[in-house]
């Protein structure tokens, strides 16, 4: 097979860039409480994530009666690896929380850390869960092949037949997108997949594909309450991820499945 996951060189080769657990809230985030989540980075964060990243807003008056708004609150603290790419980011911006890990290992050891980091952020913030309007969990897989354009096969990694791709895609080449995303029902709560497929060519000679998944769970409190518990988000990350690579299964090839050790997974 000419096709490689993204980190195939590992003792267990997966395909994952990116993965990041994230709330939305129903309201954008006030500014005191990004800034209490600021105050709470030397103590509670620092250690493991030194650096504090604060994005840039530039107003545009359009206009001689136009008014400038207050940019959004918005903060991320970030870790790097030692060869100076990002590890991890925790991020509040608008009116979402975030946690992305660019060093993924084992879904069992990012959701953990995640999740207890989410809980964190909360806490500090003192957003209540009653302002959780919906759970996301996204994947960003890559694949790649250094082959030449004349050798160049997509259905060496993108099974025939596949359900989520227009069958004369594999005649157009190695550079194409398609962005796509439908509704369904998981445990009576909706549920949106949205996924992003980019075929290009590498800085370095050869073509890589990238899904881009992200999966968003509406919020419904159970009969009775106002807001869901910790215990039914952490279980509902744990669904999300099954439902994440019941999909890219079906993105590709049985023998890439098996490389990536997805076959029995779902």
């Amino acid at each position: 097979m000419s096709w490689n996951p993204l980190n195939y060189r590992r003792e267990a080769p997966h395909a994952i860039a990116e993965a990041s657990l994230g709330l939305i809230l129903s309201e954008p985030l006030r500014r005191n409480r990004v800034d209490a989540l600021d105050a709470a980075h030397e103590n509670k964060f620092s250690a493991q994530f030194p650096k504090i990243n604060k994005p840039q807003f530039i107003a545009i008056n359009v206009g001689p009666n136009s008014v400038q708004g207050e940019p959004p609150a918005a903060t991320s603290f970030e870790v790097y690896q030692s060869n100076g790419q990002l590890a991890r980011k925790l991020t509040a911006e608008e009116s979402v929380v975030s946690v992305t890990e660019y060093a993924y290992e084992r879904w069992d050891d990012f959701k953990g850390i995640a999740f207890y980091q989410l809980q964190q952020m909360m806490e500090v913030m003192q957003v209540p869960l009653s302002g959780v309007a919906a759970l996301t969990l996204q994947y960003v897989d890559i694949f790649t092949n250094k082959c030449n354009r004349e050798e160049y096969k997509i259905h060496e990694l993108v099974p025939e037949g596949c359900p989520y791709i227009p069958a004369d895609f594999a005649a157009r080449g190695p550079f194409w997108h398609l962005h796509q995303g439908w509704f369904e029902i998981l445990d009576n709560d909706r549920l949106l997949n949205r996924i992003h497929i980019d075929a290009a060519e590498n800085p370095v000679p050869g073509y890589f594909v990238k899904y881009d998944h992200i999966l968003k769970l509406d919020v419904i409190p159970p009969n009775g309450s106002t807001k869901v518990s910790w215990d039914q988000i952490y279980d509902a990350y744990e669904k999300l991820h099954i439902k994440n690579k019941e999909v890219l299964k079906k993105f590709l090839v049985d023998d890439m499945q098996e490389r990536i050790r997805l076959k029995n997974v779902c």
